[in-house]
């Protein structure tokens, strides 16, 4: 990343990674455009359920709440 004051006024290409949703992409029969634009028809983001063990993680559909194991 550029310092302070280096590059003022100037468009600078950074390496950084995007930073990346707490979650995963898993089907989903819900339906939502941006989603499907985003990740591609019928696949949605979960993100882990709240009670879930590392033996046995749920995830849930922010779309429509679903919960998948």
């Amino acid at each position: 990343m550029a310092e302070k004051g280096k590059n003022k006024g100037k468009d600078v290409k950074t390496t950084e990674a995007p930073k990346q949703a707490y979650g995963r992409v898993r089907p989903c029969s819900c339906e939502h455009a941006f989603q499907d634009k985003e990740y591609g028809k019928g696949m949605r983001l979960h993100t882990e359920a709240k009670g879930s063990t590392p033996g046995s993680v749920k995830y849930r559909c922010t779309v429509c709440l679903s919960m998948k194991g």
